[in-house]
């Protein structure tokens, strides 16, 4: 309903050369106040619509935010970084108007926040950088997210794979954030912002160095695109843990009594722990598994490294990383596997 008292259908686009006052903007999840023209509202509705994608959008002005959160147009934009997440529904069943992104996330300079929008209200969660103890960045095929943990609270955003360039952007400023608010020896060095480092730049250890031509260490620089020297020290080969049988089983059957340990991958740059895996450590070995998780903990918040025997699998043991805060971070190795090179990582770094 606008000022002059016409009756306008919110789902269709009118075109005026006249500006109108718009009191309320009534859209497919309900009625949100605005202090914008009539004309302004429908034009960022139909620009909406029309960029609507499964990828991430950076919020650069007034006109790339969603009706829904227009109200929180001076915090949006306040922000250092601001983007917004689409709804997981296909193209063909968005119109005008309606809910296309369900949150807003924004970075500022201590902490990141959240706006979600959920059942006609909009809700904000907020996590300080130096709070937090550990990120992921993990997926499967197109489905990502990026998940920031820390005093027993988490903050999980899925998205589509096809936004690199967004998440490369929000992984690095949160990693660099993170570790500024740490007790560290050494600073990130505004070196950093050079560039990617090319392989040969890249500080392998010497009984190690041949895993840098392994598929999961080339997955994580294609991911990642690190920008400080990386260091491999310890890595764990894919294991099968069940005896295998004198007779091929039928793969049905196979598929529920085989299980294989995956590889996992330890790393350290100047200032974190680094763990790259196939986010399942432990599946069944019938199970396809194209999952990836980047673990990224930095090293002034790992209190202790040691292991622990797991209930399920006597072949097994488990690394538990003990963090400042209230969250362990757990990754199943044999029972073989030489910890001590997690921990001299550690006494290196005066921990």
């Amino acid at each position: 309903m606008i000022a002059l008292g016409l009756d306008i259908n919110p789902n269709r686009v009118y075109y005026y050369k006249i500006r109108v006052n718009v009191i309320h903007a009534k859209g497919a999840y309900g009625i949100a106040p605005v202090n914008i023209s009539y004309y302004t509202f429908m034009h960022i509705k139909d620009k909406e619509y029309h960029e609507f994608g499964p990828w991430l959008l950076e919020i650069k002005s007034p006109e790339d935010i969603p009706p829904q959160y227009i109200e929180e147009t001076d915090q949006i934009l306040s922000a250092s970084y601001a983007f917004k997440v689409p709804v997981l529904l296909v193209r063909r069943e968005i119109r005008p108007g309606a809910l296309m992104y369900n949150q807003v996330v924004m970075l500022f300079k201590d902490h990141i926040a959240m706006l979600e929008y959920h059942e006609g209200a909009l809700r904000t969660r907020e996590m300080k950088f130096s709070e937090m103890e550990y990120t992921v960045h993990g997926g499967e095929l197109l489905s990502s997210y990026m998940k920031f943990s820390g005093g027993g609270d988490s903050m999980k955003i899925t998205y589509n794979s096809v936004s690199n360039d967004v998440t490369e952007h929000v992984m690095d400023h949160i990693r660099r954030a993170v570790l500024s608010f740490k007790d560290l020896r050494g600073r990130v060095e505004e070196s950093q912002n050079d560039g990617p480092h090319n392989d040969q730049d890249l500080e392998l250890d010497g009984s190690l160095s041949e895993l840098k031509d392994s598929q999961i260490y080339k997955y994580f620089c294609i991911k990642e695109v690190p920008k400080t020297p990386l260091e491999i020290i310890a890595y764990q080969p894919f294991v099968n843990l069940t005896e295998h049988l004198p007779i091929r089983l039928p793969y049905f059957l196979e598929k529920f009594y085989m299980y294989k340990l995956n590889d996992t991958l330890f790393m350290t740059s100047p200032n974190e722990l680094i763990i790259a895996n196939r986010d399942r450590t432990i599946q069944k070995s019938g199970d396809v598994n194209y999952a990836f998780a980047h673990t990224f903990i930095p090293l002034a918040g790992i209190q202790s490294v040691h292991m622990v025997a797991d209930d399920k699998f006597e072949a097994l043991g488990i690394i538990e990383i003990e963090l400042e805060g209230l969250t362990n971070v757990r990754i199943s190795v044999e029972n073989s596997f030489d910890i001590s090179r997690l921990q001299n990582a550690l006494k290196r770094y005066g921990r």
